[in-house]
């Protein structure tokens, strides 16, 4: 067994090190945990928001919590960490439609940095594998080399959490990063609203503090509604409207389809530009600050 302890050396060599770099993670965790009392509003939620949601825009004191890939468990477990630490909290948005559409979540890499980085252990139900970013050698020692040697950015968030350091220079281009593709089911594959269980505990959790919930649908480029799948989006639709049936108390504004955002608003076919984000916030700003 002498032979495993170079390597048992080695890995937790690298999880040290690897807690040394900072990213979007830690960084927002600390922020709300520092600054959470000046937090009137948070968006929640998958990169979609991450990249629109400009919180310097909102029209109240706002931080972005989202992250790329973030799915309604991984909001569930943050907001129960983090609501304690941000008492004045009178509104989280959160979105939904196409893209929450069929895809069961599950643990991935990005489970360990929630865990590693934003305290959050799944009720116990995290597996071993994902409880250690350096068991993930080879990313692990690809962020090392790029912030100690490259000297990147690996934050690439703004103060209050907006994915707004990588987007400035990114234009949209005809035919490049097909997300669409990701999110459109198959044919013969079911329906059903990704997370939907932590969903609802979200409800609960935010009824419970008299939080005024906000749905959001993030809007897609329009040049790929040629490759949506419309009984998805037609299911979607239903969803969100026995959803407000059922919950009258929650605020949706939808942007999905909505095409005043034209190519230079978009980095690929979902995600926003600095100038489509600022349009998004605008929008969300008259849709919510007169009620």
């Amino acid at each position: 067994m002498l032979f495993l302890l170079p390597v048992a050396l080695l890995l937790i060599a690298l999880e040290v090190m690897v807690h040394t770099v900072p990213n979007s993670y830690s960084y927002k965790y600390n922020y709300v945990k520092t600054k959470g009392k000046d937090i009137k509003a948070v968006a929640i939620g998958h990169s979609q928001f991450y990249d629109d949601f400009k919180s310097d825009s909102f029209f109240l004191p706002s931080f972005n919590l989202s992250n790329s890939a973030q799915g309604y468990m991984e909001d569930y477990y943050l907001l129960r960490e983090l609501l304690p630490d941000m008492p004045n909290l009178e509104m989280v948005l959160l979105p939904i439609g196409y893209m929450n559409v069929g895809r069961e979540e599950m643990f991935t890499q990005k489970s360990c940095y929630y865990h590693e980085y934003m305290n959050i252990d799944y009720d116990g139900k995290l597996p071993l594998e994902y409880r250690f970013e350096g068991l993930f050698v080879r990313s692990s020692v690809k962020k090392i080399l790029s912030y100690y040697l490259m000297h990147q950015d690996i934050v690439k968030c703004d103060s209050l959490g907006w994915a707004n350091k990588y987007l400035k220079d990114r234009k949209y281009e005809l035919g490049h990063d097909r997300v669409i593709d990701i999110y459109t089911l198959n044919e013969g594959e079911p329906f059903f609203l990704a997370g939907e269980e932590y969903l609802f505990k979200i409800i609960d959790l935010l009824k419970e503090r008299n939080i005024q919930m906000v749905l959001v649908s993030p809007p897609l480029f329009w040049e790929c509604y040629d490759r949506t799948n419309w009984e998805q989006k037609a299911w979607a639709d239903a969803y969100i409207q026995n959803l407000l049936e059922d919950y009258p108390g929650i605020k949706y504004v939808d942007m999905e389809f909505d095409t005043s955002f034209w190519d230079e608003d978009y980095i690929d076919e979902s995600h926003l530009c600095d100038t489509g984000a600022e349009k998004f916030i605008q929008k969300l700003n008259q849709a919510l600050s007169v009620n």
